[in-house]
């Protein structure tokens, strides 16, 4: 029987056979700092050696709490090196979350690194808990990076675990409650393995000319530590990372990766960025003139660092067919998928093309079905383990015959392709009785180019309302301008709605809505509960006023 490779034979392997091609490039004051395989191994040998010294055993669990970097790499292979497990955090999570996700785990010790205001963070940290800081600015720590790469010496031993030992805890983003620690074994990332190499067709590019990956989506998500980490580690490929916000546009263009990956947010965010140059009616212009056309479509895709992307992915949360439709007008694709983190995001994706509206048809070694109240359930051995210390959660989980429970609502066309209509949770009854499901409904409304976020709420109210955080460019514009442009969305959908889907009102909020005022959770998610609690009561106040546009 033919041994399954698992993490380590693919570390140990890079090493020697890749031992001097660019692995890991991390921008330090506009300049690229390149590690090769053997550099980044050499690295990871050493952190690996001083988390052994320290006398931490097989099965400890260690926490990264930064942004992206070259030493979040480093740091999580040292951990499996050792025989540990990796923790991740978001470097935008809060501190109650931060400290409860320590104490769960049983974390023993933490790494720090880049992070925007690392004294928001630090209060969540446990006094008892020593940290390591990475090579940037971050919190007073216990051991310096750069002192731990010169004292100690390369673990030399190639150490492997055993298939079914457990490789990491991701924690769900925490919507609605405590977030939950999914387990993954060294088997789950053989079983993704086998799908994502089947699955994700990123082209052929023959060594030494690497495949580029860009890594700045959160590493505690599991769209960027399963797709962009362990995928770089399976595909050998290069991975550039981010400096900071006001270097992300340069970092982009720079790399210019192959595969690309997005939250729908940004992806409206670069869309508002075009219409800061090039008005949509421009551009509609620009776009009928055969030659002018082509040239326009390149200059936009060399903008946004696309022009040699072969993947681009929206993930993460639900993106709106017409901004996917707005882009493949400028020979942009974009692919939407479906997962989450106890599936190993492992569920659907669309290929090469998207059919408009759905997620795609199931990916290698998956089963989905529509099970009670429309519910999406989905069944492969590309699975968690389980939630971490939560044996009735674990089983709840999972239907009798194996499926998992996704908690969101679906439907399967004739050719097989899955479309998702929202959470079951987050449908709502309005106090005339009757249930609405606000997904569909805030899909049309994102059709308005000034509204960057939204939510529709209902629960106590007469009628649906919809809150909206407009984009930075529509702020500039006026309040006259937007309302005018605003009622006009409200009043076509409307048009198309039934009497109690109706929406009576639009609430615009002044903020916009970020894991540091607890309005979306760090992946950007918006959190329903948190909206509805923020704004419900000037809801209340402001709808017995004669305006339909309500400007908090």
């Amino acid at each position: 029987m033919k041994k399954e490779k698992i993490f380590t034979d693919y570390l140990y392997e890079n090493e020697t056979k890749y031992a001097d091609l660019v692995y890991l490039r991390q921008p330090i004051h506009g300049k690229y700092h390149d590690f090769t395989w053997a550099e980044a191994m050499q690295q990871a040998r050493k952190i690996a050696n001083f988390l052994k010294q320290q006398g931490f055993k097989k099965g400890d669990r260690i926490a990264i709490l930064s942004k992206n970097c070259a030493e979040w790499f480093i740091t999580d292979f040292a951990i499996v090196m050792a025989g540990m497990v990796s923790v991740p955090l978001y470097a935008a999570q809060h501190p109650d979350i931060i400290n409860y996700i320590l104490g769960h785990s049983e974390a023993k010790l933490i790494f720090v690194g880049k992070l925007d205001n690392w004294t928001l963070q630090e209060p969540g940290i446990p006094k008892n808990i020593p940290r390591v800081a990475f090579p940037y600015e971050t919190m007073p720590s216990t051991y310096q990076w750069n002192d731990l790469i010169e004292h100690y010496s390369p673990l030399m031993e190639n150490e492997k675990p055993d298939i079914d030992d457990m490789y990491s805890i991701l924690y769900t983003s925490g919507t609605t409650g405590k977030p939950k620690g999914v387990v993954y074994s060294f088997r789950s990332l053989v079983n993704y393995a086998k799908g994502y190499l089947h699955d994700v067709d990123i082209g052929n590019y023959p060594l030494p000319v690497y495949c580029q990956f860009l890594s700045y989506l959160p590493l505690a998500h599991v769209i960027e530590r399963l797709g962009i980490e362990y995928g770089s580690i399976l595909r050998k490929t290069t991975v550039s990372f981010v400096e900071s916000l006001a270097t992300f546009a340069k970092n982009i263009e720079d790399t210019s990766p192959h595969v690309f990956i997005a939250v729908p947010r940004l992806w409206v965010q670069f869309q508002m960025g075009i219409y800061h140059k090039l008005s949509q009616k421009k551009l509609d212009i620009l776009l009928e003139i055969p030659v002018v056309s082509s040239l326009i479509k390149k200059k936009i895709k060399k903008a946004l660092g696309l022009g040699r992307a072969t993947v681009i992915i929206s993930g993460s949360a639900p993106i709106s067919p017409a901004v996917i439709k707005w882009y493949r007008k400028l020979d942009i694709e974009i692919l939407e998928g479906y997962g989450m983190t106890e599936n190993l995001l492992t569920c659907t994706l669309n290929s090469k093309k998207n059919k408009d509206g759905t997620v795609g048809l199931p990916r290698a070694r998956v089963e989905i079905k529509i099970g009670k109240d429309g519910e999406v359930l989905s069944k492969s051995d590309i699975v968690m383990v389980e939630y971490y210390k939560d044996p009735k959660a674990t089983k709840a989980a999972f239907t009798k015959d194996g499926y998992l429970h996704t908690g969101d609502k679906g439907s399967i066309d004739e050719a097989g392709y899955l479309t998702i209509l929202g959470r079951l949770k987050d449908s709502f009854k309005t106090d005339k009785g009757e249930f609405v499901n606000p997904i569909p409904i805030e899909n049309r409304f994102m059709h308005n180019i000034h509204v960057e976020q939204l939510c529709l709420i209902g629960l106590t109210l007469p009628h649906p309302v919809m809150i909206v955080s407009l984009s930075d460019a529509a702020r500039n514009r006026g309040v006259e301008s937007v309302t005018r442009e605003v009622q006009i969305t409200l009043d076509e959908i409307n048009n198309d709605l039934t009497n109690f889907e109706k929406i009576s009102h639009v609430f615009v909020a002044k903020d916009h809505w970020t894991p540091e005022n607890a309005l979306t959770t760090p992946t950007l998610k918006i959190k329903r509960e948190a909206v509805f609690n923020r704004y419900i009561e000037q809801i209340r106040e402001a709808i017995t006023k004669d305006e339909k546009i309500i400007w908090e």
